[in-house]
């Protein structure tokens, strides 16, 4: 029998919004993820990005802090990303399972559609030419799907002269 130490499950170090210093996002199924202590016990107010700690009962080990955002059914998510940095951006969609079926981001007032999504699907959207680098930026999420239904989107740096179709 061979024994491995779990994985930590992190992401490549890049600029993850908000913030303007390089981190490594913690993957959904990370260890790291609601392991640290309570705030009272002595996690900082704040990871890398600012953050705020924790999001759920328990800090996130490390620089990055997965921002956990609880809303009523019909109701938009609102993120601002300030500012940006003079680089390209994509939203990467994890679709679960009860999943969305369509997810609208408004970027700064232009709309983006991504319809269609299945359970489980994970697609990635060009969003670089609705930002503004160095600016404050406003994304809005409007999600439709089943009862309980939600995916993870991401919004971080990518390459614009890659395209993904929206199916």
């Amino acid at each position: 029998m061979t024994c491995r130490p779990p994985t930590p499950g992190l992401g490549p170090l890049q600029l993850n919004a908000p913030g303007s210093i390089e981190t490594m996002a913690l993957l959904p199924a990370s260890a790291a993820i609601d392991a640290g202590e309570a705030l009272a016990n002595g996690c900082p107010v704040t990871d890398e990005r600012g953050i705020s700690r924790p999001q759920d009962p328990a800090c996130d080990i490390g620089a990055y802090e997965v921002l956990v955002v609880r809303r009523e059914p019909g109701t938009p998510v609102s993120q601002t990303v300030s500012p940006v940095a003079q680089t390209d951006y994509l939203a990467r969609i994890s679709n679960r399972s009860p999943g969305l079926v369509n997810l609208r981001l408004q970027v700064n007032g232009i709309l983006i559609e991504v319809a269609g999504l299945r359970d489980g699907e994970q697609r990635t959207v060009d969003i670089a030419s609705a930002l503004q680098p160095g600016l404050t930026n406003t994304v809005v999420l409007s999600a439709e799907g089943k009862p309980g239904g939600s995916a993870e989107v991401r919004i971080e740096p990518g390459r614009r002269h890659r395209r993904w179709p929206l199916r």
